[in-house]
Protein backbone atom coordinates (compact mmCIF):
# COMPACT_ATOMS: atom_id res chain seq x y z
CA UNK A 1 0.00 0.00 0.00
CA UNK A 2 1.50 3.00 -0.85
CA UNK A 3 1.53 6.61 0.87
CA UNK A 4 -1.54 7.99 -1.33
CA UNK A 5 -3.63 4.83 -0.66
CA UNK A 6 -2.68 4.83 2.99
CA UNK A 7 -4.01 8.71 3.21
CA UNK A 8 -7.05 7.85 1.18
CA UNK A 9 -8.40 5.12 3.85
CA UNK A 10 -8.10 7.44 6.93
CA UNK A 11 -9.62 10.08 5.36
CA UNK A 12 -12.60 7.80 3.69
CA UNK A 13 -12.71 5.92 7.01
CA UNK A 14 -13.00 9.30 9.15
CA UNK A 15 -15.86 10.70 6.72
CA UNK A 16 -17.51 7.48 7.23
CA UNK A 17 -16.98 8.33 10.92
CA UNK A 18 -18.40 11.47 10.57
CA UNK A 19 -21.24 10.45 9.11
CA UNK A 20 -22.13 7.77 10.90
CA UNK A 21 -23.03 10.29 14.19
CA UNK A 22 -25.02 12.18 11.53
CA UNK A 23 -26.94 9.72 9.59
CA UNK A 24 -27.53 5.38 10.05
CA UNK A 25 -25.71 3.26 7.55
CA UNK A 26 -28.63 0.91 6.46
CA UNK A 27 -27.44 -2.91 5.61
CA UNK A 28 -30.17 -4.14 3.47
CA UNK A 29 -30.05 -7.72 1.30
CA UNK A 30 -28.62 -7.51 -2.18
CA UNK A 31 -32.15 -7.87 -3.87
CA UNK A 32 -33.35 -4.85 -2.01
CA UNK A 33 -29.99 -2.73 -2.89
CA UNK A 34 -30.58 -3.48 -6.40
CA UNK A 35 -33.83 -2.54 -6.73
CA UNK A 36 -33.13 0.66 -4.65
CA UNK A 37 -30.94 1.29 -7.62
CA UNK A 38 -33.18 0.85 -10.50
CA UNK A 39 -35.61 3.64 -8.08
CA UNK A 40 -33.26 5.94 -7.54
CA UNK A 41 -32.74 8.91 -10.36
CA UNK A 42 -29.08 8.71 -11.76
CA UNK A 43 -27.39 6.91 -8.08
CA UNK A 44 -23.96 7.00 -7.34
CA UNK A 45 -22.57 4.21 -6.05
CA UNK A 46 -19.19 3.48 -3.91
CA UNK A 47 -17.95 0.50 -4.11
CA UNK A 48 -15.54 -0.73 -1.27
CA UNK A 49 -13.12 -4.51 -2.12
CA UNK A 50 -12.42 -5.45 1.00
CA UNK A 51 -9.57 -7.97 1.93
CA UNK A 52 -10.61 -9.50 4.78
CA UNK A 53 -7.55 -11.88 6.32
CA UNK A 54 -9.74 -14.46 7.69
CA UNK A 55 -12.79 -14.31 5.32
CA UNK A 56 -11.23 -13.43 2.05
CA UNK A 57 -12.36 -11.10 0.01
CA UNK A 58 -15.61 -8.72 0.18
CA UNK A 59 -17.40 -6.10 -1.85
CA UNK A 60 -19.43 -3.41 0.04
CA UNK A 61 -21.38 -1.56 -1.90
CA UNK A 62 -22.87 1.76 -0.61
CA UNK A 63 -25.31 4.18 -1.73
CA UNK A 64 -27.61 7.64 -0.91
CA UNK A 65 -30.75 7.68 -0.73
CA UNK A 66 -33.53 10.35 -0.07
CA UNK A 67 -31.11 11.15 2.66
CA UNK A 68 -30.12 7.63 3.90
CA UNK A 69 -26.79 5.65 3.56
CA UNK A 70 -27.95 2.03 2.31
CA UNK A 71 -25.08 -0.94 2.34
CA UNK A 72 -24.72 -4.00 0.86
CA UNK A 73 -21.90 -6.59 1.32
CA UNK A 74 -21.36 -9.44 -1.03
CA UNK A 75 -18.51 -12.59 -2.60
CA UNK A 76 -18.68 -11.46 -5.61
CA UNK A 77 -18.90 -8.69 -7.80
CA UNK A 78 -23.00 -7.18 -8.67
CA UNK A 79 -23.81 -6.07 -11.90
CA UNK A 80 -24.94 -2.48 -12.09
CA UNK A 81 -27.39 -1.19 -13.94
CA UNK A 82 -26.32 0.66 -16.80
CA UNK A 83 -27.31 4.06 -15.24
CA UNK A 84 -25.81 3.43 -12.14
CA UNK A 85 -22.24 5.75 -11.81
CA UNK A 86 -19.69 4.06 -9.36
CA UNK A 87 -16.03 4.78 -7.62
CA UNK A 88 -14.51 1.72 -6.62
CA UNK A 89 -11.69 1.76 -3.67
CA UNK A 90 -9.50 -1.29 -2.71
CA UNK A 91 -9.58 -1.42 1.57
CA UNK A 92 -7.10 -4.11 2.86
CA UNK A 93 -5.99 -5.28 5.75
CA UNK A 94 -8.74 -5.22 8.23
Amino acid sequence: MNIYSFVFLILLLRILRELSYLTKVSKIPTEEFLNLLKRTDAPFVVVNKLKLAIFGKKYMYLVNHKGFIFQTLVKSPLELPDSVDFIEKRVSNF
